[in-house]
């Protein structure tokens, strides 16, 4: 009773009698991703517009039951305080099929699931329902694009008030990385729209510099978490995070978005190799030119102490 009045409190509704069914009308009062108050086999997003007025936006989870608590969809039998239609109560998240029209079921995004998140963003314009491990992929509506938001505890399709520049094009033919998977890369086909998802080979991912799909490289498996070097590959790094809930570790592969950078296990961020200290191993500080201009008394007294140079002239 108490998590009923918990969805009443943030989504009401008004019910008006159709044909066959209930149409809904919710009207939200706070920010975020709630049960559904008729509905156990749905959610109500409740968006801000241009305006900053809350609007509600329905999803479903294809057959299956919210948990308003974990903010995922899951079987029926895992939602004590829900039951499906009919007498069924061991609803399997692998035998529903989708609508027409909706999520489709994308393997190659499974390992976006792996962060235990119900939903996920597959790039800027595509959201992921993650059921059982399982991707469903789904695309934003055209005047949306994906993001991910604490209130809504994960990805949602969000109305896009300003042009993001990592998800908008300028020209025609601009390329550009996915800031959700590396594997993923956009393409503007025209100018002022949304760029259009294309993936990487299995095994690749998009270099934003060549801006072609390389080979990942071979890096061993987890032990710890954190930020890691790629060995012999300084423009290469991954990252390792630690999911309790499975006892296995999450892969991250990215590359530092300038040519010229390295990753820097000293500042564990990318940098500027000629700028590293000499213990870090992607460093170039040995090689560092440093054009000196010095006076005539101060070349006279670098040629007696070269190692000097630096007390006499000025660079």
């Amino acid at each position: 009773m108490l998590h009923w009045i918990i969805v009443f409190s943030h989504v009401i509704c008004y019910q008006a009698m159709t044909t066959n069914a209930f149409s809904v009308s919710p009207q939200c009062l706070t920010e975020g991703r709630f049960a559904h108050p008729t509905d156990c086999g749905g959610f109500i997003d409740c968006l801000a517009d241009d305006e900053g007025a809350l609007v509600p936006r329905p999803g479903s989870c294809m057959g299956l039951a919210y948990h308003p608590d974990l903010g995922k969809c899951v079987e029926w039998n895992e939602y004590s305080l829900c039951h499906p239609p009919g007498n069924d109560v061991n609803g399997d998240a692998r035998a529903f099929s989708p609508k027409s029209g909706g999520p489709v079921r994308s393997a190659m995004h499974d390992r976006l699931c792996e962060t235990g998140l119900g939903f996920v963003c597959a790039s800027c314009m595509e959201i992921i329902i993650c059921i059982d491990g399982a991707a469903y992929v789904d695309p934003c509506p055209e005047a949306m694009r994906c993001e991910l938001m604490v209130p809504f505890k994960g990805g949602v399709c969000y109305p896009s008030r300003v042009p993001s520049e990592t998800c908008f094009c300028n020209v025609t033919g601009q390329v550009l990385p996915d800031v959700y998977d590396p594997r993923t890369f956009l393409f503007c086909s025209s100018p002022g729209r949304r760029p259009d998802p294309f993936h990487c080979p299995e095994h690749h991912m998009f270099d934003a510099v060549s801006e072609t799909c390389v080979r990942m490289p071979e890096v061993p498996p987890c032990a710890e978490s954190g930020v890691f070097p790629v060995a012999g590959r300084c423009r290469w790094y991954y990252s390792c995070t630690h999911l309790p809930m499975k006892g296995t570790f999450m892969q991250h592969f990215a590359s530092c978005p300038g040519e010229e950078e390295v990753f820097s296990t000293t500042r564990g961020k990318c940098s500027d190799p000629y700028d590293l200290p000499l213990k870090d191993p992607c460093t170039k500080a040995r090689e560092r030119k440093v054009r000196y201009t010095c006076s005539v008394w101060g070349f006279l007294l670098t040629q007696l102490f070269p190692l000097q140079i630096a007390n006499f002239c000025y660079s």
